[in-house]
């Protein structure tokens, strides 16, 4: 691409216009679960700025409106997707000195909730697509957005448009998360939810030599939970992978009874190689092992799929791709630093989504997505969350120019 249409198209990109439309974001409570008009917002932004606008509207407010922009080019392919939900966590403002709904600027810093995870990326995104546009730049390729609302409640959104057939037209997809425009992220782990009932016996509270209290038999699986023995093979990119995570635990409280039942939810982190049934195995060998010492303990442990998926399974890009290559060059010329190669450790993405229902069974399925995007990650989901408008303003420039370069 010649440097004097680069220019022209960096050229509006500002630190006044990024922050802006951050703000129009933030300023739409968006928090996931609930109605919001976020998505008219983007939909709008996108219809203004030329695209051809998709949008799709589920049953439930659970997992929102689903905005699709296309922008076609001179041909087809390739085709660059830029991704980044408009939901976000609840927020207890109580807890914030800046208004959560507000879009503050104060002392170089964006305040609000989803600056992090993920409406500053998805600014960020929308403020490259407009750069590109009113430069009157005609790309080569095709250039598109998908902006969800259940990147915090399950990335049905992600299934829904891998079913539509979003993905076999698409090459390359950048989801916009957090990773303080430091890294690349090639690797997303798999996921996989488990239900494990450990079973007692009722009895009177005032006999319990007659009963199994399945709560205190549950404090023997927390107690040693962690140290399951998978079967898998190392992997670079989480190299403390995998790990269990403990998200839920319930039982039916009965004044006078020792408790009969208590469930534990969990989920398993995993690498390549692992699967939701060897998993299940390993879980259920750990804990034959507490059975084969105390006769009392019994339990049932089940993989639990979620309404639209069985499992997340983890995906890679290949570190010779070109979109990975490319943010890197992009990145190192707007900020002087080259990020690195990594894996992503916010759990999952709405892109790895699309490319696992693309692309079922494959690694290195298609169409290949990374995860780059400004922010702290420690910062999402927190009180006083926010963004520096330096970074944000970096991000717009570095999605700009990689789609000027990957696309020409």
């Amino acid at each position: 691409m010649p440097q004097g249409i680069v220019q022209r198209v960096l050229g509006h990109i500002t630190e006044e216009g990024v922050t802006g439309l951050l703000a129009e974001l933030i300023r739409r409570p968006s928090v996931a679960g609930t109605p919001s008009d976020c998505p008219v917002f983007v939909a709008r932004k996108l219809q203004d700025l030329g695209l051809k606008v998709d949008t799709y509207s589920l049953e439930d407010f659970r997992s929102g409106t689903i905005v699709y922009g296309s922008l076609p080019g001179k041909k087809e392919r390739p085709c660059l997707m830029f991704e980044g939900h408009w939901d976000t966590d609840p927020v207890d403002a109580t807890k914030w000195t800046h208004p959560p709904f507000g879009g503050e600027v104060v002392d170089g810093y964006i305040y609000g909730r989803g600056t992090v995870d993920s409406k500053g990326a998805l600014a960020a995104q929308l403020a490259a697509i407009e750069a590109i546009r009113k430069a009157g730049v005609r790309l080569n390729g095709s250039l598109s957005l998908l902006s969800i609302g259940d990147g915090e409640a399950g990335f049905r959104g992600g299934a829904l448009m891998a079913d539509a057939g979003i993905g076999l037209r698409t090459d390359w997809i950048i989801s916009g998360e957090a990773t303080s425009l430091k890294t690349v992220d090639v690797a997303h782990s798999g996921l996989i939810m488990f239900k494990l009932d450990v079973l007692g016996r009722a009895s009177h509270p005032a006999q319990p030599q007659h009963g199994i209290n399945a709560i205190l038999q549950m404090g023997k699986v927390l107690g040693c939970l962690e140290q399951v023995k998978f079967r898998y093979q190392p992997y670079r990119y989480f190299p403390d992978f995998p790990r269990i995570h403990v998200n839920g635990i319930r039982t039916q409280i009965k004044s006078f009874e020792v408790p009969d039942e208590c469930s534990l939810l969990f989920y398993v982190l995993s690498v390549p190689g692992m699967t939701p049934e060897s998993a299940l195995a390993d879980i259920a060998a750990h804990l034959d092992g507490i059975k084969a010492v105390d006769k009392d303990f019994d339990y049932r442990l089940k993989v639990l799929p979620r309404a639209w998926y069985y499992w997340l399974p983890p995906t890679e890009a290949a570190p010779e791709e070109p979109v990975a290559k490319v943010l890197q060059s992009a990145t190192r010329s707007v900020t002087g630093t080259e990020p690195s190669l990594a894996g992503f450790y916010g759990v999952y993405v709405t892109g790895a989504m699309l490319t696992a229902h693309t692309s079922p069974g494959e690694l290195r399925g298609r169409p290949a997505t990374v995860t780059f995007g400004p922010g702290e990650f420690r910062r999402a989901h927190t009180a006083d969350e926010c963004v520096s408008v330096k970074e944000l303003t970096d991000a717009a420039r570095i999605y700009a120019l990689t789609a000027l370069e990957l696309l020409g």
